[in-house]
């Protein structure tokens, strides 16, 4: 089957739909559940501690080895997804994308002509309607939530749009990339983003019992896959770009003291606690140097298997960037059994981030940035794809999906 027959199917589940839907989705869906998905390292309800003690907040470190490291193969996995709300339902497109370094393992869907069936569903759907229960879909579209659970108009679809980028990571980690590595000697695996999601909705914030099973059910996929490459002797990281709304350093007692001391600041996001370290004069400048904070452990309130070491990372720009700012800032992630792992291969897991973008010349890994932007695409391109095979069938669209569509007039040479 070709991605044109299978939007083609698509086409004929929205019409069997018919005209009863026509209400659109409930108000309820206009909160799109916020609290409830928001990471808890952002509603500072994590509990962190020193896991390994440094004698100053923000220190420089050598970004590489002294060893020569010719094995290293740096796989990123990387999600997308999208909304499109049509009177009948809202649908939900998504992809995942492999790579390794900056060439591609795999994409799904795939964008070349014809795709087999062994992927998950990468679309979702959100009707409008009771009588959409009783429809049959093929295995690509999922109208029930990671749980089992059905789809209704109250769902959020910013909720389904969380589910469908983890539940394709998680498939990526336990199924795809198993199958690609040839070879498990130097494979480092980087998730785009945290480790562990722990949304809200499993720390204790009031949360309709249907996010809570889903979510219960994508945090134990997603520590099972984990797991199962470690035993292979595979690291896996995750990769954090977004600080701004994170509090971790503020979290943890032993680190925040000195960060205060420092900065003269008692309250901060961690983006703002590493961007006014680096200014202050606590930090040692040395050209050629990365800067990094203490390990930290971040406790689940969930399991305690979940638990995740973090540490923060500010990468000075290059001698061709712009010298006026930082250059970057990350959180990476991992757990206790990929940092023995690391560390039984004679380095520390800040360098083999440096090795996966820096030795490059690239302030990001560049499995990551390949991964992130074909993700992106295909997303964009299925959804463009949707929308106008959607409009030339006479559904109403909405407003802003109307603007994914390009319309060709009669007579107007293209």
């Amino acid at each position: 089957m070709d991605i044109a027959s299978a939007l083609e199917s698509l086409m004929k589940i929205i019409g069997r739909l018919g005209n009863e839907a026509y209400g659109g989705p409930s108000v309820l869906r206009l909160s799109d559940a916020l609290e409830v998905r928001m990471p808890v390292e952002e509603s500072g309800l994590a509990e962190s501690e020193v896991y390994e003690y440094q004698s100053k907040p923000l220190s420089p470190r050598t970004p590489f080895p002294h060893m020569i490291w010719d094995d290293a193969k740096f796989i990123g996995i990387d999600s997308s997804s999208r909304r499109l709300d049509a009177p009948q339902a809202s649908i939900v497109v998504a992809a995942v994308s492999i790579s390794w370094g900056a060439f591609e393992l795999l994409d799904w869907p795939s964008v070349y002509e014809g795709f087999s069936s062994f992927g998950p569903p990468f679309l979702r759907m959100l009707p409008n309607s009771e009588g959409s229960l009783a429809l049959e879909a093929p295995s690509w579209i999922d109208m029930r939530n990671p749980a089992g659970l059905f789809y209704d108009r109250d769902y959020s679809v910013a909720q389904a749009m969380d589910e469908a980028r983890v539940f394709l990571e998680n498939w990526a980690l336990s199924e795809a990339v198993p199958k690609l590595l040839k070879s498990s000697k130097g494979a480092v695996i980087m998730v785009d983003g945290p480790l562990y999601l722990v949304p809200g909705a499993l720390a204790g914030i009031g949360a309709p019992e249907k996010y809570i099973e889903a979510w219960r059910f994508l945090l134990a996929s997603r520590m099972e896959a984990v797991r199962s490459l470690e035993d292979m002797g595979v690291p896996v990281m995750g990769i954090v770009k977004r600080l701004s709304r994170s509090r971790i350093l503020h979290r943890t007692p032993q680190v925040s003291i000195g960060i205060s001391k420092c900065i003269g600041v008692k309250d901060f996001s961690d983006e703002s606690a590493l961007y006014l370290l680096y200014r202050s004069g606590c930090v040692k400048r040395r050209p050629g140097f990365i800067y990094k904070t203490p390990k930290i452990k971040v406790k689940s309130n969930v399991e305690e298997d979940m638990n995740k070491i973090v540490e923060y990372l500010i990468l000075p720009p290059g001698r061709l960037q712009d010298s006026s700012g930082l250059g970057r800032m990350v959180r990476i992630e991992y757990s206790e059994k990929t940092l023995r792992i690391i560390r039984s291969w004679g380095v520390e897991p800040y360098q083999i981030y440096s090795m996966a973008s820096l030795a490059s010349d690239s302030l990001l890994p560049l499995c990551i940035q390949a991964s992130d932007r074909r993700a992106k695409m295909i997303t964009k391109a299925l959804k463009h794809l949707i929308s106008s095979m959607l409009v030339a069938k006479g559904t109403i669209l909405d407003y802003e999906d109307l603007g994914e569509v390009e319309i060709r007039w009669p007579g107007m040479k293209i």
